[in-house]
């Protein structure tokens, strides 16, 4: 029996290196190598000598992967080849660290372009059959489906804010008001939901709800004379003269030349 010069750590590093690239594990099969390498570089030129079949059949079942040959096309000017001669295992160890860094840094790209993809697939499941449902007016299942998007993709501001608007397209401004209110609780930040919250409740004469967007909006953003303006505006609606006059009071006092609030006031005050 020949005398190896192999030690044993070294050896079986080698040989799972190469039965995991042959089971298409490429990562787990990179690591072992390049430990083996590392190690391989320590030692004498007949552990070398003894390595370098299996090495060399590691490279050439490597070089062969489909993911690898991607990434040699791509970085060619780097990764032109992958020669090995005997004494180069620790360069060839570095290299190979590269290549599984550039090799894990695409397979992560890849895997978040997969959840990408499947996210936009499972939106627009939801929001395609909640708008069927709407179009054959089972309202409640057409909540549910939008509520559905609004759960599992929150972060999707203006798909949120397409459900509110078809809801209100179709006619069900109670359910489009609910759906505005939502929203604005996981983005109370969300000023174009704030403002068609309002105005969809001025067009269902929900006047006590119409109040509550506004609170919503001068707690938020503050009392900006427009915002003030509008609101009197709903006061006037709700015969809440004197509610209506001070929210004027409030707006002139921040922006005299609001000709809009001198002539809503000028109409609340003048003589019976």
């Amino acid at each position: 029996m020949s005398r190896s010069f192999l030690p044993r750590t070294i050896r079986e590093g080698l040989n799972k290196a190469l039965g995991y690239l042959q089971s298409e594990q490429l990562d787990k099969a990179l690591d072992c190598m390049i430990m083996a390498l590392k190690e391989l570089a320590k030692q004498s030129m007949s552990a070398l000598k003894e390595a370098q079949p299996t090495i060399q059949r590691f490279l050439h079942a490597f070089e062969k992967h489909p993911r690898v040959r991607i990434l040699l096309e791509q970085k060619e000017d780097v990764f032109a080849s992958i020669p090995y001669r005997l004494g180069i295992e620790a360069r060839l160890a570095v290299v190979l660290e590269g290549m599984a860094k550039i090799l894990q840094e695409q397979a992560e790209l890849s895997a978040k372009e997969d959840i990408l993809a499947e996210d936009r697939q499972r939106q627009h499941y939801l929001m395609q059959t909640g708008l069927q449902h709407l179009e054959e007016g089972q309202i409640v299942l057409a909540e549910a489906f939008f509520q559905r998007l609004l759960t599992e993709f929150p972060q999707e501001k203006e798909l949120l804010l397409a459900c509110a608007r078809h809801l209100e397209a179709a006619g069900y401004l109670e359910a489009a008001c609910r759906f505005y209110e939502k929203i604005l609780e996981i983005h109370p930040m969300l000023a174009e939901a704030s403002s068609a919250a309002i105005d969809c409740c001025l067009r269902c004469k929900d006047y006590a709800m119409a109040d509550e967007f506004f609170k919503h909006v001068l707690r938020v953003f503050g009392a900006h004379p427009k915002t003030l303006l509008r609101r009197a505006h709903l006061y006037v609606l709700m015969n809440r003269s004197e509610e209506a006059s001070a929210m004027l009071e409030e707006a002139l006092a921040k922006d005299p030349t609001l000709v809009e609030a001198r002539a809503l006031w000028d109409e609340l005050h003048k003589p019976c």
